[in-house]
């Protein structure tokens, strides 16, 4: 154990990551869908260090435009209401997932 604390982190892909001083981790860059393998160092102040290898997987993205068709949908129900309504934005969203 060593009781010295953190001095500082240090990151092998500075171009799609960044690390806080209180180590969070976060990108800085959108990421394409992926396997990506970090580097992840806590250096004390004596200049030691230890290290993981963590792998981050990105999942595909999720469409921005899904989002505004989902904001007319709650506006119509909220609207108009029925089940005439219900079934066809079931029917939408169901075409929609083939």
């Amino acid at each position: 154990m060593d009781i010295s604390g953190i001095d500082h982190w240090w990151i092998n892909d500075t171009s799609s990551f960044s690390i806080t001083e209180d180590g969070i981790l976060t990108n800085t860059v959108s990421l394409s869908p992926g396997i990506y393998f970090l580097e992840i160092r806590a250096y004390d102040p004596s200049g030691n260090f230890c290290l993981s290898v963590i792998k981050v997987i990105v999942n595909r993205k999720t469409s921005i435009q899904q989002f505004p068709l989902m904001l007319t949908i709650i506006t119509l129900l909220s609207v108009i209401g029925g089940a005439g309504v219900v079934t066809v934005v079931i029917a939408l969203l169901h075409r929609r997932k083939r």
